[in-house]
């Protein structure tokens, strides 16, 4: 019986190791650093950093969520809609017609 536990949690660790490491790590890399983007409501550039940690814990359990930790527009436009996240959204497939 103790084997049988044992496989089990080995499989669970290989599980973690090898599939939700790995999806986290590169989440957190793709977004860890300050992007260029247009904001919506300015109509002008500015850099937003984004909540790296966040994008990663979203991305194992399956739904990646972005949030904006800080802007160079801020702090005059602080509590905007972070429509400008809408570039980094995944393009949705559309079946052909």
């Amino acid at each position: 019986m103790q084997s049988l536990w044992l496989a089990i949690l080995l499989i669970l660790a290989a599980g973690v190791i090898f599939v939700l490491l790995p999806v986290a790590l590169t989440t957190f890399y793709d977004y860890r650093r300050r992007k260029s983007v247009i904001c919506p409501k300015a109509g002008r550039p500015a850099e937003i950093g984004l909540h790296a940690g966040r994008a990663a814990r979203s991305a194992v359990l399956g739904r990646l969520r972005l949030r904006v930790e800080s802007c160079s527009l801020w702090p005059e436009r602080r509590g905007c809609g972070e429509a400008c996240l809408r570039s980094f959204e995944e393009p949705v497939e559309q079946s052909p017609a």
